[in-house]
């Protein structure tokens, strides 16, 4: 009865198991930039009686993501299962005792080497304790075959094993065998039981020294069977599976080389990372823009993963008890469909032409490749396009929180790059002359083809001088790119209380005095050429005064504009921005001032 009880919870037949295995391949691969992509196979098979085929190889797909469809784009029912199917076990091991090696050399002529005398002839039997009760001693060992799979890597930090050890119910034989016998022939036909205890050793001309696992080996995996119908039954069909899957992302990378006075040749090309499953021959699609997949920390209950529960009880959570509610369900999702135009974009040089195109969407943009093979684990780079961009070079002179945060109860500055890191420490001469004008390239996107936020390598000349961020510039936009700290445009800045009303303001029993602070920016040009600086003030308080036509925005206030969120928040937060532009040798100075509340 325990033994009926344990092979009902081990073995889950599959109403597939005569259906035909469904031979898939990827054809297209679409990939993000966040570590997921979507993968769209091909495979045809031949049904069973009932209109099924299957595949064993299960991927860990995301909740929702996964559809099959037929050769007309009819959706197919899908079934997800655990197959098991027995065999005896046919694994060997090295013989630990003579019981092994007599085992191992069962049929085999050998000769046995007893207390007194040798014995020559053919091994026909080993019994061994308990052989009477041995088809319900037999130890059942559950493997699952490697498949391109994920869940299935013990590196992988959702490994979930699909195998198990289960051991076998205790025998209970209707009588008792004491020890082991071997069963030998002699040359005389004559048989002989020999106690394996009194066997010094054995040879032979052909011994072997592996035996096999006593046992049964149950092969245990994930299937996926597809419905078709019985209308379908012992047909051919087509099947079309795609789904989500997490592992395999791309990262793009710019290059910018040449002279960089006037223009410079911008490449871009794409890093890919596998760590999904075997790409072979496949479109691979890399996509520009931030994608919405609501669940997409969710594994599809199809992929019999442990992380069913985790999702379940994670989609209770949503919206209370009715996870799948309207409000939930008719969110807006990106659209990733689109035309598909394969004329080159002007200013653009495929490496890819015309396996290269370009394909845009509602709110995304892909770049296509076509024959890529890369395989679980690998790394490869796709040249996506290269061309010739306009380059201006400007300067950024910086004066934002974090560097001009100021105390609530003096309005004084707390701290600045420009001076010490503390008002409390003496200043270093060198803190005095501290530089903070940045270099940049200011780049117009005059192609058809957005340019995505990545890494940008700049060479001069071939010379590497500088990698920072490029970020997302759309056609017809403009990017900066930062290359260094400039050494031949220098900033200086100062910041000083030009009046003070005391108890100006009372709020919740609270005085404040109202503070006017005057910043003054000094910016030298010693480059001998003319430059086009952009200076920025971003700072706790109102502004009310800019020199030079200084622009000047108002917002709400902002914590991080005060010393350890010291300042009242009955103060609002000020932008302030300047487009200058200096000749050789000039220098410049510009004003602000700021009215805040302190205590």
């Amino acid at each position: 009865m325990k033994r009926a009880t344990l092979l009902v919870l081990l073995i889950v037949s599959a109403a597939a198991a005569d259906a035909d295995s469904l031979s898939l391949k990827t054809e297209r691969v679409v990939i993000f930039k966040d570590g997921y992509g979507l993968f769209m196979k091909k495979g045809t098979a031949r049904t069973d009686d009932g209109g099924r085929v299957y595949t064993d190889a299960v991927p860990r797909a995301l909740l929702g993501t996964v559809w099959a469809s037929s050769a007309d784009g009819s959706p197919v029912a899908i079934r997800s299962e655990l197959v098991e199917s027995s065999r005896k076990n046919e694994e060997k091991f090295p013989a630990a005792s003579m019981q092994d090696l007599l085992r191992a050399n069962i049929g085999g002529v050998i000769t046995l080497v007893l207390e007194k005398e040798s014995l020559q002839g053919t091994l026909k039997q080993v019994i061994e304790p308990g052989a009477d009760a041995r088809e319900t001693g037999e130890r059942v060992i559950s493997i699952v075959p490697e498949v391109a799979n994920p869940a299935l890597d013990p590196s992988n930090p959702y490994f979930v094993p699909a195998y198990s050890l289960v051991p076998a119910p205790t025998p209970v034989p209707p009588r008792s065998i004491g020890e082991a016998f071997a069963v030998i022939v002699a040359s005389d036909n004559t048989t002989h039981v020999i106690a394996v205890r009194d066997i010094k050793s054995l040879s032979g001309s052909e011994v072997k020294t592996e035996a096999p696992l006593p046992g049964v080996e149950t092969r245990r995996t994930k299937r996926l069977t597809f419905e078709f119908g019985a209308a379908a039954a012992n047909k051919d069909v087509e099947l079309n599976l795609l789904y989500l899957q997490e592992g395999i992302q791309w990262v793009p990378t710019y290059r910018l080389n040449g002279d960089l006075k006037e223009t410079a040749t911008m490449a871009l090309q794409g890093e890919l990372i596998n760590e999904a499953e075997d790409i072979t021959d496949a479109a691979v699609d890399l996509v520009v823009g931030v994608p919405n997949f609501k669940f997409n920390d969710r594994v599809s209950p199809l992929a019999l993963d442990r992380e069913l529960r985790r999702t379940l009880t994670a989609m209770d959570r949503i919206n209370g008890n009715n996870a799948f509610s309207n409000r939930i369900l008719n969110s807006q999702m990106a659209y990733a469909g689109g035309g598909d135009s394969t004329t080159p974009q002007p200013g653009i040089n495929s490496f890819f032409d015309p396996a290269m195109n370009t394909q845009t969407g509602q709110d995304l943009f892909f770049y296509n490749a076509k024959d890529v093979s890369l395989k679980r684990g690998g790394r490869m780079t796709l040249p996506l396009w290269d061309s010739t961009v306009k380059v201006a070079h400007c300067y950024r002179f910086n004066i934002e929180t974090g560097k001009l945060a100021r105390q609530g109860s003096s309005g004084g500055s707390f701290r600045s790059s420009n001076f010490a890191e503390s008002t409390t420490a003496p200043a270093s001469p060198l803190d005095v002359n501290k530089n903070d004008v940045w270099h940049l390239l200011d780049m117009k996107n005059e192609t058809q083809t957005p340019w995505t936020t990545g890494a940008a390598l700049v060479l001069q000349n071939g010379l590497p001088i500088s990698q920072d961020i490029l970020a997302y510039t759309p056609p017809g936009g403009t990017g900066s790119l930062p290359i260094t700290i400039a050494v031949d445009v220098r900033g200086e800045f100062r910041d000083e209380e030009i009046s003070r009303q005391q108890n100006a303001y009372e709020r919740g029993g609270t005085s404040y005095d109202l503070i006017s602070k005057r910043g003054t920016i000094t910016i030298t040009n010693f480059r001998k050429e003319a430059s086009k600086i952009q200076v920025n003030v971003s700072a706790g308080g109102k502004a009310t005064v800019a020199s030079d036509e200084g622009t000047i925005r108002l917002n709400d206030y902002r914590a991080a504009d005060w010393a350890e969120g010291q300042g009242a928040s009955i103060n609002q937060h000020s932008d302030i921005r300047w487009e200058i532009t200096l000749e050789p040798g000039a220098k410049k100075e510009i004003t602000y001032t700021i009215d805040l509340y302190g205590r």
